[in-house]
């Protein structure tokens, strides 16, 4: 059974205009022209041709991560060096941007905490108390992650991870800094400063699709990495359970085997959804055949409650609830809407809104407290509905492209 995920938008970026930085770049004291020529050789390098920045997994370090001792880790380019050997913040030159390692582990899970505190404080349903270091460790630890940190006076007081991740059914790769992979405290300015000198590696790994989950509360952070050209691109959302009955006309009961085959043909038409402008999801149509396979065992996994819809004797829809999730931002006591759908021809006729309260409902006297979903912000219909059935944002998932 295949769990629903967000999923890709492709962004079409400009690039600089380097002959007007190189005009103002000649007009600088030589101090200032040096870290001028620096950025500039940097914004050189991503125009690289497409077939220069492949992704080669030798160089991603195989099967190491940043915490081993023993990573492997590709030769690094003179520009790569000036980097590494000491990223100053322009802005304030007493602090500093360096590469992640085990030795940050500790300052790393602190900043964590703290920003878990504030983003409870908000509201927002989390986990109550997670293992703040083991998050870190794990986000650290995923195959190919590298990362930055912001260290003021010895002190971190910011991060960054990034790790390669397929991008579902689509043969892309982006670089994803997850719920955990980024903790950041004071202005919010230096965070594009710790992203720059993140990035510069990633990109020579061969990785120029950028993903960062961003706590929704921290707005001055989010309009950091806009200013970074990254966009909007999904949301993840939460919201208590509760017994909210609606009347439509419409019959909500528990899925059988027997409807394998109106699943497929919903999830088909989901998917066929996302392909059309304005997602343009980028996924590539699957078979009648597989999806058959990947949905036969559905009914005797004990993670998963699927409900269908009927209307006239018809089934109109359905929605499947998960068990599986855990982390940072998933609640201990929740239930995911992993997937949801109502055939094309009845939408807006209520289904919908009767497959929610049904397993709101159903959520709630079973024991769970609360729910997680979430949808892509190019998805018109999705972005619109969920918030009124009283989804509250907990991260905002942010993504470049590089062009």
């Amino acid at each position: 059974m295949r769990v629903l995920s967000l999923e890709l938008r492709r962004a079409d970026l400009g690039l600089m205009d380097l002959a007007r930085d190189a005009a103002a770049v000649a007009e600088l004291e030589p101090e200032e022209r040096a870290d001028a020529d620096l950025e500039m050789e940097a914004a050189t390098d991503l125009q690289r041709e497409p077939e220069q920045r492949r992704l080669d997994l030798n160089r991603v370090g195989g099967s190491k991560d940043l915490l081993h001792e023993d990573a492997v880790r590709p030769a690094q380019s003179p520009r790569e060096a000036q980097h590494a050997a000491e990223y100053r913040a322009r802005t304030m030159p007493d602090l500093r941007v360096e590469p992640f390692s085990k030795a940050h582990l500790d300052d790393a899970a602190e900043l964590l905490a703290r920003r878990h505190e504030r983003h409870l404080a908000e509201g927002t349903l989390l986990q109550r108390a997670p293992d703040f270091r083991a998050e870190v460790e794990q986000a650290a630890g995923d195959d190919g992650a590298s990362g930055s940190v912001l260290v003021d006076d010895g002190r971190v007081r910011g991060y960054v991870i990034g790790s390669p991740r397929p991008l579902t059914n689509t043969g892309l790769t982006w670089q994803v800094v997850g719920f955990a992979g980024l903790a950041f405290e004071g202005d919010p300015e230096l965070l594009r400063d710790l992203y720059a000198h993140a990035a510069s590696r990633w990109v020579d790994d061969g990785h120029t699709r950028h993903c960062a989950y961003v706590p929704w509360p921290e707005q001055d952070l989010i309009d950091a990495w806009f200013r970074l050209t990254f966009g909007a691109s999904g949301i993840t959302a939460a919201r208590e359970t509760a017994v909210e009955p609606f009347g439509a006309g419409v019959t909500v009961r528990d899925g059988t085997p027997d409807d394998l085959e109106a699943a497929v043909k919903l999830d088909q038409d989901m998917a066929d959804s996302m392909r059309p402008a304005p997602s343009f999801s980028g996924q590539e149509a699957r078979s009648n055949e597989e999806l058959l396979d990947e949905w036969r065992d559905t009914w005797d996994d004990e993670e998963f409650k699927h409900f269908v819809a009927e209307s006239e004797a018809r089934i109109v829809g359905h929605a499947v609830l998960y068990t599986g999730r855990s982390g940072i931002r998933i609640p201990e006591d929740s239930i995911d809407l992993a997937a949801a759908s109502t055939e094309p021809e009845a939408r807006g006729t209520g289904v919908g809104r009767a497959l929610t309260s049904h397993v709101l409902g159903w959520a709630h006297e079973q024991g769970y407290g609360s729910m997680t979903t979430d949808w892509r912000m190019t998805n018109l219909l999705a972005s619109r509905f969920w918030p009124k059935r009283g989804f509250r944002p907990t991260f905002l998932r942010m993504y470049r492209s590089i062009p």
